[in-house]
């Protein structure tokens, strides 16, 4: 008789490690994805709790120095997040992305199928495998980018005042998901990423804008634009039948986590 073999006994499928350097600077290596990682991935659980994401990446991270918590990587900016979470769909499905699109236009509504390489918004992805970057290629406007300042916080100044605010993370889009009832503006966005004021060496939560001119908010909000650039590559498409352009979101399609199952 063989001997019985337990689940939890079984090796782990790794595959290939590779390292990168992400939008902040930081540099990982990641493992591939086994079936318990799609899993986490898919969990519904996870998904209504905002941290499936970081579950999975969790998992995928390897370091002999620490384990990297979902605690942690709720803290990292979240282009970092995305960042990973896009190499590895290219590492373990492939550059291909094929996807189908149907037509806005109320007198068409034609579904058209499209092909798009992955690797274009993101360049170092081409070098994986010994490849050089195309001569031809041309980074596209929603490509992958570093950071423009290092760490969490971003500093600037407004009048003699000094500002600061969090580059976003996956903690503040659980707590804005937790409150998407609440009324958002135009300045939801310097509410969640925690703007404060120095005032006599003090950092101060800044929780209402009727001291600053139009002026000043503005600046504030095109500061938030600046330095906390968020990771969401697009596509423009043409319809087949009535050649209306559109833009298509390349990570909420479902051809990108599943590609040939949906």
């Amino acid at each position: 008789m063989q001997p019985v073999t337990k689940q939890n006994e079984l090796p782990m499928y790794s595959g290939k490690l590779t390292t990168h350097t992400l939008p902040s600077g930081r540099i990982i290596t990641i493992r591939e994805i086994n079936g318990n990682d799609e899993s986490v991935l898919s969990s519904m659980s996870s998904a209504m709790e905002g941290d499936n994401f970081h579950k999975f990446i969790s998992n995928l991270i390897v370091d002999e120095n620490k384990v990297h918590t979902v605690e942690e990587l709720l803290e990292w900016p979240i282009s970092d997040v995305w960042a990973l979470i896009y190499k590895a769909r290219v590492i373990n499905h492939g550059p291909t992305l094929e996807f189908k699109n149907q037509c806005q236009n109320p007198m068409c509504k034609h579904i058209t199928e499209y092909e798009e390489d992955l690797r274009i918004f993101d360049k170092t992805l081409f070098e994986l495998n010994g490849e050089k970057i195309p001569e031809n290629y041309v980074e596209p406007e929603s490509c992958l980018k570093p950071y423009p300042a290092k760490g969490n916080l971003v500093e600037f100044t407004i009048n003699s005042q000094t500002f600061r605010f969090k580059l976003m993370n996956g903690a503040i889009q659980k707590a804005s998901i937790a409150n998407q009832a609440t009324d958002t503006n135009k300045n939801t966005k310097l509410i969640q990423r925690q703007l404060e004021v120095n005032k006599n060496g003090e950092w101060e939560k800044v929780l209402t804008f009727h001291p600053y001119s139009v002026r000043e908010t503005a600046i504030m909000r095109s500061k938030v634009d600046e330095f906390d650039i968020m990771f969401n590559p697009t596509i423009e498409v043409t319809c087949g039948n009535c050649k209306q352009p559109a833009v298509v979101e390349v990570m909420p399609l479902p051809s990108f986590f599943w590609p040939g199952e949906i």
